[in-house]
């Protein structure tokens, strides 16, 4: 085997050091775990919810799994839980709600390419339910008299939670800017949010968590002024972080060498 020459060392030494500097993104494939944020405060009575998040899928899914949520699927639980979004079996975005009378109502839609980020948002405006994929509306569902949302003291998940009795999902891709609204955004709203980042500051915003941190972490901090903070399960804080390009990067899509900060 023949010994790498100076330069192409010198390169790779450079590239390896960009790599400690960079942000890295949380990836939620094996070995899995999740990110838990207790508190999370969404209006009494609430009619309307909006739910965005932006993804990078490496792979089609082979079974559906949830992104975001606070969800309870123990039929004898007092507390279900209120909404999530994630995906059903055939990759569709998929969010979920679930009334003060228990009642639910599930959509999907949406085709999207393995290996791209995406942005993604459910919006509920109290009549009806609307999906987009990239700043455009890829399902709209009339839900009449359906509110108001269960209300819940269940923590905001990120990832797939385990489920019993179930196979473990997995979602081999990267999830982040995260943001859970306790107002219905309009179509025009959801494009300038797929374009631009959010500030944390904007009305109605109840969490925004970007998940894009300069060095591996446990814990997650909410940029809004509620403060709220998520904390990783140990296997995601010890193998999760991973640097790959943002969204928001030059050819974000690009073919890229992941390297993940092992703890």
């Amino acid at each position: 085997m023949s010994t790498p020459s100076a330069p192409a060392l010198l390169l790779l030494a450079l590239s390896l050091a960009g790599a400690a500097r960079a942000e890295q993104s949380l990836y939620f494939g094996e070995p899995g775990g999740t990110v838990e944020v207790p508190g999370l405060k969404l209006p009494e009575s609430a009619t309307q919810l909006t739910v965005e998040l932006r993804f990078k899928a490496l792979e089609r899914l082979q079974q559906p799994v949830k992104l975001v949520s606070r969800w309870g699927d123990a039929p004898n639980d007092p507390d279900r839980g209120t909404f999530f979004v994630g995906f059903n079996s055939t990759s569709q975005v998929q969010p979920g709600l679930r009334n003060a009378q228990g009642g639910t109502k599930t959509g999907a839609g949406g085709a999207w390419r393995p290996g791209a980020w995406h942005h993604a948002a459910a919006v509920w405006n109290g009549d009806e339910a609307v999906i987009y994929l990239d700043g455009k509306p890829v399902m709209t569902q009339k839900i009449p008299d359906f509110g108001p949302l269960a209300p819940s003291a269940l923590p905001l998940v990120f990832g797939p939670p385990p489920e019993k009795d179930r196979k473990p999902a997995f979602f081999e891709g990267f999830v982040g800017d995260i943001a859970v609204w306790g107002i219905a955004r309009d179509a025009a709203a959801i494009a300038q949010g797929m374009a631009q980042p959010l500030a944390g500051t904007e009305p109605g915003l109840a969490a925004f968590f970007p998940l894009r941190e300069t060095a591996p972490r446990a814990t997650v901090k909410d940029r809004t002024a509620a403060g709220l903070e998520g904390r990783l399960a140990e296997s995601l804080a010890r193998a999760g972080w991973c640097v790959t390009p943002a969204w928001n990067e030059p050819s974000p899509d690009r073919p890229y060498l992941h390297l993940f900060g092992y703890d």
